[in-house]
């Protein structure tokens, strides 16, 4: 994933927890591999016809020192797109600083300075929050139009005199049933209810490839139902988690009050809750261990399942779900069996409290004010926001991620060029000859492999923009004033839908995000690289650009999913998707060498006081990272012995005096990352996410990068030309 994160656009307007191809750290980690750009919006957030990148007339003109170009307004030779580029990228440079001692500094330094951060968001960038920014414009003028369904559930949303004056009553149903969950029998019948509605509790019901046949769609059983960002929070010791863990207590306190509880039952009950949540997280995999897919791919019959819960009636669960199964993916025994003796020693009390916290959370987005506060003051504890976003910010947002292909239909109509499709599988097909170069010169990877890696990379499928064919939508109807309607219909239309896909073949044409996306990402299963209409625009994608600028930013994007098709994860799976071993294992554990490399160096980095990047959990985004940066350089390399820059050196000297073109090829790549953020998301970002802290992708990518080193000539031993560096793509 790229991570601007989680990739993954996240929208707190919405309750659903995004499928596991969607978002794999919510469940198993290695579905999909995303650039990670990660977006909070809160509460629910004409082409060169000959050489592909634009080809621009010549022109003359003058510049100022440190890199400032000018042009006056009457200048006739003033390219608007170069000076807009330039604005743009010398106005973000820290000329005090040293590129070979900290080139984030260097080429995010005066942007940083000169940015705050709203109130209302955690981080923001420079690349992906502007065109985040510009995309949900876009999306905000077509729902204002009132097309169909999409305009509905819009209105719906914003229409909050409606919402608060129902207040909870919409979720009294749902309550209710919960209050009869006395049994087993009772709780996986309410347990199967509640998935429906996208509720996270217990375990995760999912359909999703089989790994060994990744044709077939099947059923998982996986570990999930936590409240806290991972299973680690629980078992913390310093102060800001203790803060986070009494926050979520006194949060489930609150809640349980507001529905009925006495304050002295809530009180009791919110603890023992937690105490339970604390038990649950104790027989759950680590974030690093749920990287391994091997780990969590045990496929029993569903005979065996229920030997190994006696008193859990599945047939209840599966038969409510509307789904007749043999077998199984028990993706962790030890997680099933151990949250099935949890129930068994634990009142039924406290079991029904845990159902109703998390159903209220999960759906408050939808509910009156006090709800919506509520979650607000747990979203501020987790990430520092201060405010809210506009209430048209979250529910644009929100209706792409709940109708996002019926949004899609339109977002690209204005901002996705007809050719657009072409020149970006231009740019794809360079990166992939560029990675195939590369495999042939590693030095550590034995012949048999090199031809394995190469077939693996010739099967790998590219979607570019939009699906070729749209989901049909057809079947739904939404009102203008029904939100908890709007939102419990999508949310069981898609329910109902991936649940019939079991045991049917895997729809391939499916995508995991919508085409607004700004992010990117690579499916092992379905061994494809995707890359939404939502990123290809600028400043990442532009066809007026130099090639120094494009295949600094979107190509290192390319580059970057491309490489996970053989990260830690990635390289575990086959050209035709499938968990296939086709390593020899001398290539194999010369990997692990030069990647355990790769984990240390990032480990050292410390974001904040006393909080170090995890560098396992990071490992295939790091490598990502190295290898997109590395391929991307060379593509670029050999883009313009054959087609050239796409301007004379007199055009970029003009408007980026004093530097090269490969140092603006790196400058590109940097400035992707520049960011500000608070410091509570930077901490939740270090300790639960896959994806590393932005300064650090940059810093980890250049300074393992002998084309860095020698753009900039950065002596040996200096910070950004380490003694020891690494290399594995």
């Amino acid at each position: 994933m790229l991570h601007f994160d989680e990739e993954e656009e996240k929208t707190f307007i919405s309750h659903k927890k995004q499928p596991f191809y969607k978002n794999f750290q919510v469940l198993t980690l290695f579905a999909v591999a995303t650039i990670g750009f990660i977006t909070l919006v809160l509460l629910f957030v004409v082409v060169a016809q000959v050489k592909g990148i634009k080809l621009s007339a010549t022109h003359t003109g003058t510049t100022t020192s440190q890199g400032s170009a000018t042009t006056g307004d009457n200048d006739m030779n003033d390219n608007a797109a170069l000076r807009e580029l330039s604005q743009s990228v010398l106005g973000a440079i820290d000329f005090n600083a040293d590129p070979c001692t900290d080139f984030y500094q260097y080429a995010c330094g005066k942007w940083i300075a000169n940015t705050p951060l709203p109130d209302d968001e955690p981080s923001k960038g420079k690349s992906f929050s502007t065109i985040y920014d510009s995309n949900i414009l876009t999306m905000k003028e077509i729902l204002e139009e009132d097309w169909p369904l999409i305009g509905p559930l819009y209105q719906s949303c914003m229409d909050l005199d409606t919402v608060d004056s129902r207040g909870y009553s919409p979720i009294v149903p749902i309550l209710s049933a919960i209050d009869s969950v006395n049994d087993y029998n009772s709780l996986m019948f309410a347990l199967a209810n509640l998935h429906h509605l996208g509720i996270d509790a217990f375990f995760a019901g999912i359909a999703q490839p089989d790994l060994a046949d990744p044709n077939l769609m099947t059923m998982w059983i996986f570990q999930s139902g936590l409240a806290l960002p991972n299973r680690d929070y629980y078992f913390k010791n310093d102060t800001a988690s203790l803060n986070l863990i009494q926050g979520y207590i006194n949060i489930s306190r609150t809640l349980l009050t507001m529905v009925g509880e006495t304050p002295s039952n809530a009180d009791y009950l919110a603890t023992q809750m937690y105490q339970f949540e604390r038990s649950l997280a104790a027989v759950s995999l680590s974030p690093e261990d749920l990287r391994d897919p091997f780990a969590i791919y045990h496929v029993m019959t569903v005979t065996q399942l229920q030997a190994s819960t006696v008193n859990l009636p599945w047939s209840v669960y599966f038969s409510q779900r509307n789904v007749s199964l043999v077998e199984v993916n028990n993706a962790i025994p030890t997680f099933t069996t151990g949250f099935y003796d949890l129930v068994g020693r634990t009142d039924w009390s406290i079991i029904r409290a845990y159902l109703k916290v998390h159903t209220i959370t999960g759906l408050s987005a939808y509910l009156s004010k006090p709800f919506r506060d509520i979650r607000f003051s747990w979203l501020s504890m987790l990430y520092g926001i201060s405010s809210l976003p506009p209430r048209w910010k979250s529910c644009s947002s929100f209706v792409d991620s709940s109708l996002g292909e019926l949004l899609g239909r339109y977002f690209v109509e204005k901002k996705f060029p007809g050719n657009s499709k072409t020149i970006a599988q231009q740019l794809v097909t360079a990166l992939e000859s560029s990675f195939a170069t590369n495999v042939a010169s590693l030095d550590w990877m034995d012949q048999t492999t090199k031809d394995a890696a190469l077939v693996k990379l010739r099967a790998f499928t590219t979607k570019i923009g939009y699906p070729d064919k749209w989901t049909d939508y057809n079947d739904l109807f939404l009102q203008k004033d029904q939100l908890f309607e709007n939102a419990m219909i999508v949310t069981t239309w898609e329910a109902k839908k991936s649940m019939e896909s079991i045991g049917k073949p895997v729809d391939k044409s499916q995508w995991g995000m919508s085409p607004p996306t700004v992010n990117a990402y690579y499916n092992p299963s379905v061994n494809e690289i995707v890359f939404p209409a939502g990123i290809l625009q600028p400043p990442f994608f532009n066809q007026s650009y130099p090639a120094w600028a494009n295949f600094g930013a979107i190509g290192s994007v390319i580059g970057h999913e491309i490489t996970h098709g053989f990260d830690d994860q990635g390289r575990l799976f086959a050209a035709d998707g499938s968990l296939t071993d086709w390593w020899t294992s001398a290539s194999a554990t010369a990997f692990e060498q030069k990647a355990q490399c790769v984990v240390n160096t990032y480990d050292n980095y410390e974001v904040l006081p006393g909080i170090h990047i995890n560098g396992k959990l990071t490992e295939g985004e790091n490598l990502a990272d190295l290898g997109g940066l590395r391929i991307a350089y060379l593509a670029y390399k050999n883009w313009i012995q054959t087609k050239g820059e796409g301007y004379t050196e007199a055009e970029i000297s003009k408007y980026f005096p004093d530097f090269t073109p490969d140092q603006l090829f790196f400058v590109s790549f940097g400035q992707v990352w520049c960011e500000v953020a608070s410091d509570e998301f930077r901490a939740w970002l270090a300790q639960s996410n896959e994806h590393s802290d932005g300064k650090y992708r940059v810093i980890g990518a250049t300074s393992n990068n002998n084309a860095f080193w020698e753009a900039f000539n950065c002596p040996a031993g200096s910070p950004m030309h380490p003694q020891n560096s690494c290399r594995v793509w």
